[in-house]
């Protein structure tokens, strides 16, 4: 096994605040579209908020593509298959002109490559993720207090409607100010309710691994009630699934006495008993199950071979499967999980394992929506975490 090949200290640093660029340019691009809006007239936010996202992205890409040709990594055999891949797709959506489905397969092809053999920048990761994650999980609640605060005895008005107030984030999303029983759906400074639980999901998973550390217990708390109050279901079910799983996997006490506690609080929560109900009554709508199944999607051939292009589906994963085809899709699951079943014994042994482990499995469960983790405002975070596990396997003596 050959050594992981490190840049010197001074690339080092020119890779970090590359990196650093990127996350504060993906992760934030909402927030910082939100401080134009109130200069620009409505009607024109639509277009300029198109172009905005998109020379984000691209500056993003810039600079992960400048991270990748500096950087001097070890590669496998295996990895050259992924770069092979996501090249056919990325060439294959340029002559399409398919700029989503481009985005998307750089994420999930290329973009673990960003970060891979760069553990030592994990402490910082480590702090900047909890921070954005508590920015995320805060203005979360300010929008409770503000706009659900009738339900608490407060009555405050500073923003107008809530609609008015999250077109700031993103003048494209015609849901905004959706009502459930008497709360509004928060969709957060990501401005759509699935991009903001998805993070939220991935962050409570995330910190759930260090929570045994008590510095960790509020921020676990707010996160986790941040989470409930964006009433995204999948969201919900995908990080109590997580945890559950690998509580239960490895038999640990301290957190299986945790999540039974969480349980009691979420089954007496009014917020939770309405998803309940509505997952329950969407259950039985057949129109709104078939949306994500692959009823009316296309022909099986198109799951089976991918290579297409120019649709949307409200499922993440059926989506990827028209895009890649079944091969190449089972190869990405098998990236991001395999080195989570190789190295098992470390869970709840290892923090930073642990922590990765639980938040890349909950990113990967909120694929069964779409707005999970290709978002990207949680897609570098997730892309992060994988390639730290990425990076166990390639120290496998030391693990064995």
């Amino acid at each position: 096994m050959h050594p992981i090949k490190t840049p010197s200290s001074s690339l080092n640093q020119l890779i970090f605040v590359l990196l650093f660029s990127v996350f504060c340019i993906v992760t934030f691009r909402q927030p910082l579209f939100a401080l134009l809006y109130d200069i620009i007239r409505f009607e024109q936010t639509s277009n300029i908020f198109h172009n905005y996202t998109k020379i984000s992205m691209s500056l993003a890409f810039i600079m992960l593509l400048v991270t990748l040709i500096l950087k001097n990594i070890q590669l496998k055999h295996s990895d050259h298959i992924y770069i092979f891949m996501g090249f056919i797709f990325i060439i294959y959506n340029m002559i399409y002109f398919d700029f989503r489905a481009l985005v998307n397969s750089i994420f999930y092809f290329l973009g673990v490559y960003l970060f891979y053999g760069h553990s030592n920048f994990y402490n910082i990761f480590h702090k900047l993720f909890i921070f954005t994650s508590l920015f995320v999980a805060f203005e979360i609640l300010i929008e409770y207090i503000i706009f659900d605060g009738s339900q608490i005895g407060l009555d405050i008005s500073v923003f107008g409607t809530y609609k008015e107030y999250i077109t700031r984030f993103n003048p494209d999303n015609t849901n905004a100010g959706l009502v459930i029983g008497r709360f509004y759906r928060l969709d957060g400074i990501f401005g759509n309710h699935q991009l903001t639980g998805s993070y939220l999901a991935v962050s409570s998973a995330y910190i759930f691994g260090y929570i045994s550390n008590t510095k960790y217990i509020y921020a676990f708390i707010i996160n986790f009630i941040a989470l409930i109050l964006t009433m995204s279901t999948i969201s919900l079910i995908s990080f109590l699934i997580s945890v559950l799983f690998f509580s239960l996997l490895t038999l640990n006490k301290k957190k299986l006495m945790v999540l039974f506690v969480l349980l009691i609080i979420i089954y007496n929560n009014q917020l939770v008993n309405m998803m309940a109900n509505r997952l329950l009554f969407n259950a039985h709508n057949e129109n709104y199950m078939n949306s994500f199944l692959f009823s009316d999607k296309g022909e099986i051939f198109d799951f089976i071979f991918g290579f297409n292009n120019g649709k949307n589906f409200e499922n993440d994963l059926i989506e990827l499967l028209y895009f890649y085809g079944i091969i190449p899709t089972l190869f990405l699951m098998f990236r991001y999980i395999h080195p989570i079943i190789s190295f098992r014994k470390l869970l709840f042994r290892d923090s930073k394992f642990t922590s990765c482990s639980l938040a890349v499995v909950s990113g990967l469960i909120t694929l069964a929506h779409a707005g999970g983790i290709i978002g990207w405002h949680i897609g570098l975070h997730f892309l992060f975490m994988s390639s730290i596990l990425l990076n166990y396997s390639k120290q496998v003596h030391i693990y064995k």
